[in-house]
């Protein structure tokens, strides 16, 4: 197994092990059943060997039906990433590229390791007992590169846990390369919610609005060119008790709708069609619930499917007066994530006769 660290992290290295006494460790109630399974995937960009962890988990998360998703924290990016790595292994010595937590740390794999590892990994987390909670995450876009993230969860059995709840801002294909010089998958950008908090039977929520303008990389560089079709958002909670790991007992993913609206701009007069195609995410299949239309700040109006992930409906344009409108589409899928695309018209209805 190879292990690659950091040149300038190699001087004076040394080696602290921690150990939890067995008498501190406490029980709390737990189930086992189907959950997502969340990894932290910590690399370098000048890492020989991480390009290879990059494929490999990418490749589960696409083809594998096992319920897992990851994060790229790219330490040498990103402020956060590298401070998420000190949680897991405080003294930078001795942090070592690539390095895979699987839920919090239960199985952790150093260096270059195979596909058939991880799934083991994999299986071995979903297997465990773990408290019973239950996790929604939404997306609602609100500009290019913002949206409303709606986080929310409870505990489904016994009276409270302490956990904390870790929202990452992620890159489907991201802007950072490894040594290869190809593009990392789901590569932070932010940690939208970092949260310690006490978790019981009522709903605890958080709404945040995200603009990338507003948020930074190691190089001081803004976010104000992320794509949203291009963010997700991967959500893991995790136990946070006195004594014991701090393992995660839920995860959840927000993955925007891809919507591309097909009618043309221009000029308009008359009934005008609005035709627009949805698509929920392909992986975790979840399916479109609502796509609608409106027009500058009009209330919002449901389109009709007409099949195959198309959607239409028709506008009379004469309702609204001469000159450029915006004609916005929404579809919101069946977690309440959104996405919005627009086109610009120019109403011209002057000589127009109705039929």
């Amino acid at each position: 197994m190879t292990r690659w660290t950091s040149p300038s992290l190699l001087a004076g290295a040394f080696l602290v092990i921690l150990t939890v006494p067995t008498a501190l460790l406490i029980s709390i109630p737990g189930q086992t059943g189907a959950r997502m399974v969340i990894a932290e995937y910590f690399s370098h960009s000048q890492c020989p060997d991480c390009h290879a962890a990059n494929v490999r988990l990418s490749g589960i998360y696409d083809d594998d039906d096992r319920d897992f998703v990851y994060v790229a924290l790219i330490t040498d990016k990103n402020r956060q990433a590298k401070g998420r790595f000190v949680d897991y292994v405080p003294i930078p010595e001795e942090q070592r590229y690539p390095t895979v937590e699987f839920d919090g740390g239960y199985r952790e794999e150093e260096g270059k390791r195979t596909t058939d590892v991880y799934r083991g990994d994999i299986d071995d987390c979903a297997a465990r007992e773990v408290p019973g909670v239950d996790l929604d995450v939404s997306m609602d876009q609100r500009g290019a590169d913002s949206f409303r993230l709606h986080v929310r969860a409870r505990l489904m059995d016994g009276d409270s846990i302490h956990v904390r709840v870790l929202a990452y801002v992620v890159e489907n294909v991201s802007r950072y390369r490894d040594a290869d010089g190809r593009s990392y998958r789901f590569g932070l950008l932010d940690i939208a919610i970092d949260a310690n908090i006490t978790l019981g039977g009522d709903w605890w929520s958080n709404d945040t609005l995200w603009v990338g303008s507003d948020h930074r990389d190691s190089r001081g560089d803004d976010f104000g060119d992320a794509e949203y079709a291009n963010l997700n958002v991967i959500v893991g909670v995790f136990l946070n008790e006195t004594g014991q790991p701090r393992r995660a007992v839920r995860a959840a993913m927000a993955v925007p709708p891809v919507l591309t609206i097909l009618s043309d701009g221009g000029n308009v007069t008359g009934q005008f069609e609005i035709r627009a195609r949805v698509e929920g995410d392909r992986v975790r299949g979840t399916t479109i619930s609502t796509v609608e239309y409106r027009v500058d700040d009009a209330p919002w109006t449901t389109m009709i499917s007409t099949g195959g992930g198309a959607y239409s409906a028709v506008w009379n344009s004469t309702d609204v007066d001469n000159g450029t409108h915006v004609i916005i589409v929404r579809a919101v899928d069946g977690t309440g994530t959104s996405s919005r695309a627009t086109i610009t018209v120019n109403v011209s209805n002057d000589d127009f006769e109705p039929p």
